[in-house]
């Protein structure tokens, strides 16, 4: 298995933010020629380094050091809000828009807002209808990795079991939200009333009602 962990390499955006360097075996692009370089030693073989738990290779030790957590179970990355704790920096600045609220990216078919780029990106596949990410045992297409991991594991019997009651999940993120039943943590507030809520989807319907209410913009 080859893997390269985007978290660790050095960030690919020039002052133009094109990526201009391909690799002409895979045909992902890079906008430093340094990170192509690093990352065709994943398609070479040179210079890799190994997990010894998984045989996940590696173009760099500092990409491996961040795969390791996965077998840790290490997450350094806390959020100052709520408390959540994250394996990957990327990921805790992608979790606290939910706390800000801020969506500056807009769709210009429907109009709906995201807090991120690559939420935008993603939800725009669903006005195109273009399916890339097909399942390897049964071809089935998906918009995208979100909907085609739960669905592999489908096939490989991966579940994610809430060590509370039992119950289970085939994505990890919908276990993590049903636990807040039991530990009872609220991180969604709504900035009108105070009152906190367990998923940001009821946070959302609450924020719209009372602002309609209210008459407040």
């Amino acid at each position: 298995l080859i893997l390269e962990d985007a978290d660790a390499v050095p960030k690919d955006k020039d002052t133009c933010g094109k990526k201009r360097h391909r690799c002409e075996q895979c045909g992902k692009s890079f906008s430093l020629k340094y990170t192509l370089t690093q990352h065709q030693r994943l398609h070479t073989g040179a210079n890799l380094t190994f997990c010894r738990l998984c045989d996940t290779k590696f173009s760099t030790k500092q990409n491996l050091a961040v795969h390791m957590r996965v077998h840790t179970g290490e997450k350094p990355f806390k959020c100052d809000q709520c408390g959540s704790s994250f394996k990957h920096m990327g990921t805790l600045k992608h979790h606290l828009v939910v706390h800000t609220g801020k969506r500056d990216f807009s769709c210009d078919e429907c109009g709906r807002s995201f807090g991120q780029l690559s939420h935008l990106r993603g939800h725009q596949l669903i006005h195109t209808g273009i399916k890339k990410h097909h399942c390897d045992q049964c071809g089935k297409a998906f918009l995208n990795q979100n909907g085609l991991k739960p669905h592999q594991n489908l096939h490989t019997g991966t579940v994610f079991s809430c060590d509370q009651c039992g119950k289970e999940y085939f994505v990890e993120n919908s276990l993590k939200r049903h636990q807040r039943i039991h530990t009872g943590e609220k991180p969604f507030t709504c900035d009108v009333c105070g009152k906190s809520f367990f998923w940001s989807e009821k946070l959302k319907s609450s924020t719209v009602v009372l602002k309609n209410l209210c008459g407040v913009v």
